[in-house]
């Protein structure tokens, strides 16, 4: 599942985020919660996102911590990300459905932006992703 760009009504540019999420059911829940704020691209698998961060600059990635029987996790695959776009890293927000609250400190001194556990709200997906936005120092282009 691939979102193209949408057009606003004041004509400004969405920002993109990137989501890793091997789950569709939870893939489509984040999706229709942020679809009408943000251009989404979803990544299944590690390989399919480090392909798009290839391809895309992305204002903010939204990473799954565990992704299915892959070799590799969302932190594991945040460092490779982190390795290839070391003058320009867009910010990461961790997603688990494990209740890591308690190392959500580890989590942001290893360089994450924010830990969220689902099931996700959206009220606090969206001002996640705005406080994240808002501190990157990203800017919206025309």
């Amino acid at each position: 599942m691939t979102y193209y760009p949408q057009v606003v009504s004041n004509h400004r540019r969405m920002r993109r985020i990137l989501y890793v999420e091997d789950n569709e059911i939870n893939a489509m829940v984040v999706d229709f919660m942020l679809q009408d704020q943000y251009h989404i691209h979803l990544a299944h698998k590690p390989l399919e996102a480090l392909q798009y961060i290839e391809t895309y600059n992305y204002d903010l990635i939204l990473m799954d911590i565990h992704l299915g029987d892959v070799e590799i996790n969302g932190i594991e695959l945040s460092h490779i990300i982190w390795e290839r776009k070391p003058a320009s890293p867009p910010p990461i927000i961790i997603l688990t459905a494990y209740h890591l609250y308690a190392r959500k400190e580890e989590f942001l001194k290893d360089g994450f932006s924010d830990l969220l556990i689902k099931p996700l709200g959206k009220e606090l997906l969206l001002k996640s992703i705005s406080q994240v936005l808002g501190n990157c120092g990203c800017q919206q282009l025309p």
